[in-house]
């Protein structure tokens, strides 16, 4: 889903509200109430964290859990009317690296699950028990990795929420629309 906003300032402006109100580095919550925790984490007092560079960023809620489905906003300004209004484009999507270790532990679980049920069928004939069970653990396993992203990403919508009022507030801009 594509979300656009519009706002009267400059992407330079732009820019540098959101680097004044964004960390760098990820720091969970816990370490403002662990005494001595704060030793071992890295600097961040702000809500989102993310990383600005020329025209494009992304951000992030910081929180004190961890969630690797967890939304990123990928987001980019366009100058618009000379260089006097901006246009923020942007959408949702997990990380880069979780798409990847995702597909790479799905393209796994299905190459074997198929690659044991075919030698199954070979050596024993397609009534075996063992390939019945070898086949519902291969979809359990299918389903259960599912079920676990699926619950990921729905804790994410209100961090997709918190995210888009943040861009709101930080750079005084309205939403367009969502596509």
């Amino acid at each position: 889903m594509k979300l656009v906003f519009e706002t009267n300032l400059t992407a330079g402006e732009c820019a540098k509200r959101l680097e004044d109100s964004i960390d760098t580095k990820w720091r969970p919550h816990v370490v403002d109430f662990v005494p001595f925790l704060f030793l071992f984490v890295k600097d961040g007092r702000h809500p989102v964290f993310g990383k600005v560079r020329e025209g494009c960023f992304h951000l992030q809620e910081r929180k004190w859990y961890h969630n690797s489905f967890s939304p990123v906003f990928y987001g980019e300004m366009v100058s618009e009317e000379e260089g006097q209004r901006t246009r923020i484009q942007g959408r949702f999507s997990m990380h880069w690296a979780v798409k990847g270790f995702l597909a790479l532990c799905l393209g796994l679980v299905l190459l074997i699950g198929v690659g044991g049920s075919m030698s199954m069928i070979k050596r024993t004939g397609t009534g075996s028990s063992r390939l019945h069970q070898w086949v519902e653990r291969t979809l359990v396993m299918i389903l259960f990795g599912s079920a676990i992203v699926l619950v990921g990403k729905l804790l994410g919508r209100i961090e997709e929420a918190y995210v888009v009022d943040f861009i709101k507030k930080t750079l005084d801009a309205t939403p367009v629309r969502y596509e």
